[in-house]
C-alpha cells in the first residue's frame, strides 16, 4: 500500500491511544500488586482508582462516585502509602467504613505510619488528624477534592489549615 493511501495521522493517533492504554494498565497493575490494604480497596471499589503520571508528578485518583480525591506527589515517592494513610484516617467517604473494618487493613496502615515515623499522630483526636494531614502535606503530597458536574471538573486543594 502506498503512503498516499495510508491515513498517517489516524495511524499515529491509534498508536498513541494503544500506548496510553498500555501505560494506564501497567500503572493499575502495579497498584493492584501493591499492599494488602490497596488490594482490598480495589476489591471494594473496582474501577474507582486511577494511577497515572504527568510530567514529574505521580497522580492517584480515588473516585467512588461523581467526586474524587486526587493525590499528587513527585514520581517515585510512595504515593500509594501516603494515599492509604490519608484515606484510612482522613478520608470522609462513608463507603470507606467497610474497608476500614477489614481485618489486617488498620494494622498495615499503622505499620506504614510507624515506618514513616508519624507515630506521634496516631491518636484519634482532631488535633491528631491535623498533625497527620500536616505531615502528609509536608512530605510533598498535594490533595484535591474534585467533583464532576455539568460536564466540568471542579477541584479544591485540601490543606491542614482548613481542618481546624
Amino acid at each position: 500500500m502506498s503512503l498516499e493511501r495510508m491515513n498517517v495521522p489516524n495511524t499515529i493517533k491509534a498508536v498513541l491511544f494503544l500506548i496510553l492504554i498500555s501505560v494506564s494498565s501497567i500503572a493499575l497493575a502495579d497498584l493492584a500488586g501493591g499492599s494488602f490494604a490497596t488490594q482490598k480497596l480495589l476489591e471494594i471499589f473496582p474501577g474507582s482508582i486511577e494511577h497515572s503520571s504527568k510530567n514529574t508528578q505521580e497522580i492517584l485518583d480515588f473516585c467512588p462516585d461523581n467526586t474524587c480525591i486526587e493525590f499528587k506527589k513527585k514520581q517515585g515517592s510512595d504515593i500509594e502509602k501516603w494515599s492509604l494513610i490519608y484515606l484510612y484516617y482522613l478520608g470522609d467517604y462513608y463507603a470507606l467504613q467497610r474497608w476500614r473494618t477489614i481485618q489486617g487493613v488498620k494494622a498495615e496502615i499503622d505499620e506504614l505510619i510507624k515506618a514513616l515515623q508519624l507515630g506521634k499522630c496516631l491518636n484519634t483526636g482532631k488535633a491528631d488528624q491535623i498533625c497527620l494531614m500536616g505531615q502528609i502535606v509536608a512530605n510533598g503530597m498535594k490533595i484535591y477534592h474534585a467533583k464532576y458536574d455539568e460536564g466540568g471538573r471542579f477541584a479544591e486543594r485540601v490543606s491542614p489549615s482548613r481542618m481546624r
